[in-house]
């Protein structure tokens, strides 16, 4: 165990998709059962340098510059023009992406819904005409993806996830585009999209539950090759067939299938391949009647075939499969990558997902290249410091992509793999510092090995506030949003006094509002103070409503008064050794008689985002990017010469200072990560 020095825990800041399973207001005490898996003890006590020998990078004390590429990880389909040009690319947490060397390198296309979670398809009469399931909204580009225009298939169900799933475009008529919605209902547009008309309703099993994104790619749509041809559907667990244009569906076989293996042979409409559970599933007659093969025993997840049908490929979670026999007889070939989400097939290239981005075969699976030059994920919002080593940082995406670390001070970014969505905070335990708190969606999160594996102590609403006592890591604060995603009945602070097993609603004195509990900070040296600030709740970016101000305890957040801060938006709290300083949406304030006065700081001004104090070291970030400097514990402060690039699409940006006050770390959504060295 990494104990932190008092001293540096009086310096150091507290503050800062997986579907509810639980719909009551939490009035009362919640108990959660622990799985037993969460206590890893990673021997660091018997480690002589626990941070690595790493040599700190050199950088400017007065330029922000952008740190190493955060990966664009998350890829779920791919759809290709002739020839694989050009070759999109959709990932559920850093958008939509373009090639025009298939998929060598790639563009990214700005998107407004940043997630593509379903079957996306090209035109066959022009290939930068693309259709893409944009958080589950229709939509549909006619410039290779720069712009796009919303089509009115689909609607935003109760749980606030719309709701496309499968998308497919006739390849004898490029006005003809099928749908089908998570409720089943199979759709039909002749106008390339513009309007749609409902047809028949499939009995849809919805596995993983509608609200899980990653379900949506175990479905797949396949459109019949001539009028009045046969469409074939499945959802990952029902296949069904349709010959009469999707006006009425017939189930052919109920098993669990990888909906993005059902493909179907490019020289022959009849024969067709779907990958499931435990192995190959195969039909010669369009999906009427299906046989099960002997070779291919493993489950396999994704399918592709050539463009002119000479060879094919499946995958498995770590073997692909290839043919050239039009599958008569496989040849496997190990890979030691994992979560691969999407295939396509260019050429003799093979192009596949993985945790970090793209990787390329063009030996058919022999041997494999990273392909993802250009793909990274811009969306961070959060960014924590290691409090022993400072080379260590998290940075976390508010698009999906969950959490990143780097130990090399951001030179490079490794995904932490383990499902996050949303990431709203990442707090370590100031008495254990391989303990790590991280605040996602509608999870509170932990990890007991400094981030190495994660569980999931409670699951219930919008979190945001998160705070550790820093006299007992037994007790812990947490603040949930009362509007939007995922919301609570109100905005509440929940408290736990068993490490997290157990949390009751903690908000006398909270008046009821739809408002985010948004940052919560322990008084240096007196944690009977508590002070929380509230902030917008309206969407999980943060970006609309209001906060109701401030409060403050003085019996560890048992129960609550209003602050006198005169601002009602309060991004973030930190403390310095004898101040807690917030960062509001008009300025800077600071208290120095344990949350009872405020006074605005003279200096930093704007909307202020966060703050940062290590020591009498303090930086603050503005919305419109600009960052102040503080050597004398913020009685003074400067601007930096360069500021940040201006953050116009989220209100959700943190800046960090490292542990030997050295560096510092910012991130400026939909830019990326910037560092500084600051002396």
């Amino acid at each position: 165990m990494r104990l932190l020095p008092l001293a540096l825990i009086l310096a150091a800041c507290s503050g800062h998709k997986d579907a509810p399973t639980d719909s009551s207001s939490g009035d009362s005490t919640v108990n959660v059962t622990d799985s037993g898996d969460s206590t890893v003890d990673s021997g660091d006590s018997a480690v002589t340098n626990p941070c690595g020998d790493l040599v700190a990078p050199p950088l400017s004390t007065t330029e922000w510059s952008v740190t190493g590429d955060v990966p664009g990880a998350g890829v779920l389909t791919f759809a290709q023009g002739p020839g694989g040009i050009p070759l999109y690319a959709g990932s559920h947490n850093s958008g939509l992406w373009y090639s025009d060397d298939q998929g060598e390198t790639w563009l990214r296309r700005n998107v407004m819904v940043t997630h593509t979670l379903s079957d996306m398809v090209v035109s066959p009469d022009d290939p930068d005409v693309v259709y893409r399931s944009s958080g589950g909204i229709l939509q549909r580009s006619s410039d290779g993806g720069q712009t796009w225009v919303t089509e009115p298939l689909g609607y935003v169900n109760s749980s606030g996830y719309s709701s496309v799933y499968a998308l497919a475009v006739a390849p004898y008529d490029a006005n003809i585009v099928y749908g089908v919605t998570d409720n089943g209902q199979s759709s039909v547009s002749t106008d390339a999209g513009d309007t749609f008309t409902a047809m028949g309703q499939l009995s849809v099993e919805l596995s993983m539950g509608s609200m899980d994104p990653f379900n949506t790619h175990a479905w797949h749509l396949l459109p019949d090759t001539a009028p009045g041809g046969r469409i074939v559907f499945t959802d990952g667990s029902t296949l069904w067939t349709s010959d009469d244009g999707m006006a009425t569906w017939q189930s052919r076989f109920a098993s669990t299938v990888g909906g993005h293996s059902l493909t179907r042979d490019p020289t022959n409409k009849d024969h067709l391949m779907v990958g499931a559970t435990d192995g190959l599933l195969e039909s010669f007659d369009e999906g009427a009647t299906w046989t099960k093969r002997d070779d291919v025993g493993i489950a396999l997840e994704l399918g592709a075939w050539a463009e002119d049908g000479s060879w094919l490929a499946y995958a498995s979670s770590n073997t692909l499969y290839v043919s050239d026999d039009d599958g008569v007889t496989f040849t496997a070939w190990p890979f030691d990558w994992i979560e691969n989400d999407a295939l396509a097939i260019i050429g003799d290239r093979i192009i596949m997902s993985w945790d970090d981005g793209v990787t390329v075969s063009d030996d058919r699976g022999q041997t494999w290249h990273d392909s993802s030059v250009g793909m990274v994920d811009p969306g961070m919002s959060i960014t924590t410091t290691d409090p022993v080593c400072p080379n260590h940082v998290f940075v976390g995406s508010r698009c999906s992509g969950g959490l990143y670390e780097s130990e090399d001070w951001g030179t490079t970014w490794t995904h932490v793999d383990h499902y996050f969505h949303y990431v709203m905070g990442v707090h370590y335990d100031p008495n254990d510092t391989n303990t790590v708190w991280a605040v996602s969606d509608d999870t509170v999160q932990v990890s007991h090995d400094n981030g190495a594996s994660w569980t999931i102590p409670w699951t219930k609403y919008h979190f945001h506030g998160f705070a550790v006592d820093p006299d007992d890591s037994s007790t812990i604060l947490m603040g949930s949003v009362g509007s939007g995603d995922w919301s609570d009945s109100a905005m509440h602070v929940y408290k736990s006094t068993d490490g997290g097993l157990n949390w009751a609603n903690s908000s006398s004195g909270i008046p009821s509002s739809e408002a985010s509990a948004h940052t919560i900070v322990y008084w240096p040296g007196d944690t009977s103070v508590v002070m929380l600030g509230t902030y917008k709740g309206e969407d999980p970016s943060h970006f609309s409503g209001d906060g109701i101000g401030a409060f403050r305890s003085a019996d560890g957040g048992a129960t609550w008064t209003a602050a006198a801060i005169p601002e009602i938006n309060i991004a973030f709290m930190c403390a310095s050794p004898d101040s807690i300083f917030a960062a509001t949406g008009n300025g800077l304030y600071r208290s120095k008689d344990k949350g009872v006065t405020w006074s605005p700081v003279s200096g930093p001004y704007g909307f202020m985002l966060s703050v940062d104090f290590k020591g009498s070291l303090g930086l603050t970030l503005s919305q419109d990017g600009r960052v102040w400097r503080t050597d004398d514990g913020g009685d003074t402060w400067t601007e930096l010469d360069s500021g940040l690039a201006s953050n116009n699409t989220s209100f959700l940006a943190q800046i960090a200072i490292s542990e030997d006050s050295a560096y510092a770390w910012a991130t400026v959504f939909d830019q990326g990560v910037y560092r500084i060295a600051l002396r």
